[in-house]
């Protein structure tokens, strides 16, 4: 469909209705009229203090439909589980096109000062050139919530990508240097990466998580009043103006009846593949994990299995010198004094009392602690110490070595961790002396 650019607002939506039929021969100024006047047929949310969100639309004619015809089949009207499908994983907006690409949750209440800052923040968002689109809250509790859908075009994405410093995902270059096989796994991460990959929309290709990476830093710089300190995301959810602001996952992550194998996400590949009792002894997918969460979320759970590798050598050290003292021969006469049934020896109590301490026997009571110490406190536990304290210095070698690896895999050598100073002194200090 045509698409037409509102200067006022720079805002982009979908040409709304079917335009008058205009003659050849019209000039150039009648040419304007027809564009600003299918311009101002978006719809447009007018917010008022009341928090009673009106949809305002510019009133146009519209073709009447045709009457239907009698003699035509009834449809049949899709059941209950073929609508759940078709429209609870989407994921988009009402026209199902546009993604959602970040959700922002206002609690719809009476405070008019923080009704007008939401306004003023909604507004400025449109002005940036992002789509939004409002649901009201269905469920009991979220009956007094309102649901704000954001959506940036992909004209907006390239843009403020490059100036924020948003990076697309690792070059597919890097993909070769995924083994396709490793011990105690049998998973397949070039193919579903692929996969996932092939699924972005284009001509942009920016993943999901990147997508709503982007608006979500714009959102940080995102002004909602007149001071200077009026601006960012984060400030209206400390302040609870804003309930809560996130971003939806690609789809379910169930594989669904009428799916197409081609179209699945990551979250179903790493449901079936990362998740569960049947990938326990698999490692984890990692390159599938940075493609879908994002690199700190990936670094995480690849930090997590490597420190989960290393206690485990350590702890098969552990056994294996508990084995050598279940075998150790060398207080073994010690034990057999002990334990030895002929004997039948008894201790002295321990103290004069023999009626409250009375005598105790040898094997009953001393037997079983005595053959216990043997085995943990053996011979050879020393060298297992030796070995634990070289082993944690080596341990953080090794992973210095893979997190470098990992960086220039996912390409974040350059990449700088977000902080505003600003942010967290004024979060620190009293709301009065700031």
């Amino acid at each position: 469909m045509d698409r037409k650019y509102c200067r006022k607002f720079k805002y982009f939506r979908d040409q709304i209705g079917v335009p008058p039929e205009v003659d050849n021969n019209n000039t150039v100024e009648t040419e304007e009229n027809e564009d600003n006047r299918a311009c101002h047929k978006i719809k447009l949310y007018k917010f008022n203090l009341l928090s009673k969100f009106t949809q305002v639309i510019d009133e146009t004619p519209q073709e009447t439909p045709p009457e239907p015809n009698v003699e035509e089949e009834i449809a049949v009207e899709p059941t209950d589980e073929e609508q759940f499908e078709t429209h609870s994983f989407t994921g988009t907006f009402r026209d199902e096109k546009r993604r959602i690409d970040l959700m922002l949750v206002i609690p719809d209440d009476k405070n008019l000062e923080a009704e007008k800052i939401r306004t003023n923040f909604l507004l400025n968002i449109i002005k940036a050139g992002l789509e939004i689109e409002l649901e009201y809250g269905l469920m009991e509790k979220h009956k007094n919530l309102i649901f704000v859908k954001i959506h940036a075009p992909d004209m907006l994405l390239e843009e403020y990508g490059e100036k924020l410093g948003v990076k697309k995902y690792f070059k597919e270059c890097h993909i070769e240097y995924i083994p396709l096989k490793r011990i105690f796994t049998r998973n397949s991460e070039r193919e579903w990466i692929e996969l996932i990959r092939s699924n972005y929309k284009s001509p942009l290709n920016y993943s999901n998580h990147e997508r709503s990476l982007v608006v979500y830093k714009i959102l940080l710089q995102m002004r909602f009043g007149e001071h200077q300190n009026n601006f960012g995301l984060q400030r209206l959810l400390n302040m609870n103006i804003i309930a809560d602001a996130y971003a939806l996952h690609d789809g379910p992550y169930f594989l669904t009846r009428r799916q197409d194998f081609s179209k699945v996400n990551g979250r179903q590949i790493l449901y079936y593949n990362w998740t569960g009792l049947c990938n326990i002894f698999k490692l984890q997918p990692l390159n599938v994990i940075n493609e879908y969460f994002g690199s700190r979320i990936g670094f995480y759970f690849a930090f997590l299995q490597f420190y989960n590798l290393g206690l485990s050598i350590a702890a098969l050290g552990g056994i294996i010198i508990t084995l050598l003292g279940i075998f150790d021969k060398t207080y073994e006469t010690v034990y057999k004094d002990v334990c030895h049934d002929k004997l039948n020896k008894t201790v002295c109590p321990r103290c004069s009392s023999f009626i409250g301490c009375p005598f105790l026997n040898l094997k009953k009571y001393y037997c079983f602690g005595t053959k216990l110490v043997n085995v943990l406190d053996n011979g050879y536990l020393h060298y297992y110490c030796y070995f634990v304290v070289l082993w944690g210095p080596i341990l953080m070698i090794l992973w210095r070595r893979r997190e470098m690896y990992l960086l220039w895999m996912w390409e974040l050598y350059n990449v700088k961790e977000m902080v505003s100073t600003r942010y967290i002194i004024s979060k620190v200090c009293d709301r009065q002396k700031c």
